[in-house]
Parts: C-alpha cells; sequence; structure tokens
C-alpha cells in the first residue's frame, strides 16, 4: 500500500512539472536567467520509526519547532547559508524541492519549499492545489508586464535578523474565533502591529523621550488589483508591500502620540496604505525604478528591526 502511494505521489508530481516546466530548471549563473535544461526538481523520501510520534500527534499538538523537520531545509536560512543546502547530493540550486516524511503509522506529511525567485506565496498555493487536481498554471501574464531587466547593484540577500526571529502558534477558542471573524484582516494584522508597538514601548532599552518609527507591512496580492485582473493561477512574484507608518515621540503627555497610537488611527493607517496599491500603482511599478525603489523602504524596516 505504501509503496503504491509513494509511486502515485511521484508520478503525479513529474506529470504537473510537464505543466510547472520552469520550476524543473536552474537560474544562470550571475544572472537572471533561466536555462532551458530540464533538470528536474529534487524530491527525497525520509522515514520516521516507531521512536517518533504518529502523525495524528502532530495533527492534534503541532510543534513548529517540530514541524521544520518536514521541510528539506531550513525555512529561516538564506541560499546562501550551508543551512540551505541539502544532503545527499541536494543542492540549492533547485526552484522546487519536496519532502516525503513517511510514519510507521502509515501516515505520511509532505514540505514543499520553492524559491523565491521565481514565484511568491499565492504561486506556491496554485502549484498544490494543481498538483491535487491536474489543473495547469499560466506563466505569460506577469512575464509580459515585468519583462527581464538588468537589477544589477540591487541587493538581493535579506536583511532579516534571523538570529532573533521568533515563530510561535497561538490557538484560540472558539468564541474568540467567532469573534475574530467580525473583524477584517485589515483590523486584525493592525491589532498585532498595535501591540507590537506596545511592548516595545515598555521593554527594556527603550528610552523614553526616543521618537521611535514603527512600520506596519501588508502583502498584497496585485493579480486581483490591476485592470483587468489577472487569473488567481498566473505564476511568478506579483505582490507588493503595503506600508504603513506611526511615529511615537515617546512623550505620554503628547496629544499627537496619543492619537497616533489609537487602534482606529492605526487601522486608517493600514488601510490606506493598501488602499494606494491600485492599478495605476501596479503600471507605475512597471518601470525599473519604481520596482526598486517600492522595495527600499520594506528593506530598510526589515533592517532596522522595527517592522
Amino acid at each position: 500500500m505504501e509503496a503504491c502511494r509513494r509511486d502515485v505521489l511521484k508520478k503525479s508530481l513529474s506529470k504537473i512539472l510537464t505543466r510547472y516546466y520552469p520550476l524543473s530548471r536552474r537560474i544562470k549563473e550571475d544572472s537572471f536567467i533561466i536555462d532551458c535544461n530540464d533538470d528536474g526538481v529534487d524530491y527525497l523520501e525520509t522515514r520516521l520509526h516507531n521512536n517518533c510520534r504518529p502523525v495524528s500527534e502532530f495533527i492534534q499538538h503541532p510543534n513548529v519547532h517540530l514541524l521544520k523537520q518536514f521541510l528539506p531545509f531550513n525555512p529561516y536560512s538564506s541560499e546562501s547559508s550551508s543551512e540551505f543546502s541539502f544532503e545527499s547530493g541536494f543542492n540549492s540550486k533547485v526552484f522546487l524541492v519536496v519532502q516525503v516524511s513517511l510514519f510507521d503509522c502509515g501516515g505520511m506529511a509532505i514540505g514543499v519549499c520553492i524559491s523565491h525567485k521565481i514565484a511568491d506565496a499565492s504561486s506556491l498555493t496554485t502549484f498544490i492545489n494543481d498538483w491535487c487536481h491536474g489543473t495547469g498554471p499560466r506563466f505569460d501574464d506577469l512575464r509580459s508586464l515585468f519583462p527581464p531587466r538588468d537589477i544589477m547593484g540591487y541587493e538581493t540577500e535579506s536583511k532579516i535578523k534571523r538570529e532573533e526571529i521568533v515563530t510561535k502558534k497561538f490557538v484560540f477558542k472558539a468564541p474568540k474565533i467567532a469573534e475574530l471573524k467580525q473583524r477584517s484582516i485589515i483590523g486584525c494584522s493592525t491589532f498585532i502591529w498595535k501591540h507590537f508597538i506596545d511592548v516595545d514601548q515598555v521593554k527594556e532599552g527603550v528610552v523614553a523621550s526616543a521618537a521611535r518609527v514603527y512600520m506596519g507591512s501588508h502583502t498584497v496580492n496585485m493579480r486581483t488589483r490591476i485592470v483587468p485582473p489577472l487569473p488567481t493561477n498566473s505564476i511568478g512574484n506579483m505582490y507588493c508591500a503595503a506600508i504603513a507608518l506611526s511615529i511615537i515621540n515617546g512623550n505620554p503627555e503628547n496629544d499627537q502620540d496619543k492619537e497616533d497610537h489609537q487602534y482606529s488611527n492605526l487601522v486608517g493607517k493600514v488601510r490606506d496604505a493598501i488602499r494606494k496599491i491600485d492599478s495605476d500603482h501596479v503600471r507605475e511599478l512597471q518601470t525599473i525604478d519604481a520596482l526598486l525603489n517600492s522595495m527600499k523602504p520594506m528593506e530598510e524596516g526589515v533592517s532596522s528591526g522595527q517592522t
């Protein structure tokens, strides 16, 4: 039975890759051009023996740190680091990597990683859905809007301070989930942003009188914001960061500080930032200068740690 399932998985992956053909190729060294070599993707299988918990326990009591073992590499490492390399001959130059973890109980976990050089989160979701249902993607839509350009001089390496990253899972009971559903996504993300500001203001090391700039970043899928809208199965990087800023001067008696920090005001800032990403904004991003300039605020905010 297990061998049959593994065989079906491999055959279905091979079949869907004929439609997602760029994922089977490699990017040329020191360039932004995909080499049509059809080298394929990396696929590996691992087995978790009896000393490991059954798959049902991971589903019922998920642990973020333990779940990382089902991915082929550390998701928080950069592509230039040793943590990104794969064991047993797997390499970091591929666009797609699949790891199948087999449990003695008969369960199976499938981890999929895709390179951000060729696809965004929406593209990854589309790929997984298409892998399940056998449908196909569209590659030409985004290529016609954003043809290859020389961006020499732009530093593509992420500046996230990786040693400070903390991943946590929060479990909400049914009444709280019902309450959250009454709020919009903007409201929920602003709620998190406001409490991040609150924590930063009171933590040790923050000078009360010093001004602090807080950046709230909301990822926006631009496929639906261009006129006419792009199909949801358009593959590539078609997202933009909507950036809202809040400046807190650190003076509790300052009326402007109080107003700027109010939840309703922060919601307005986030909503306005997202509203600006419209069809006109997407057209502006089609020029190389506008595209690179749009990335700088996000890069600077991440580098400063105030995102």
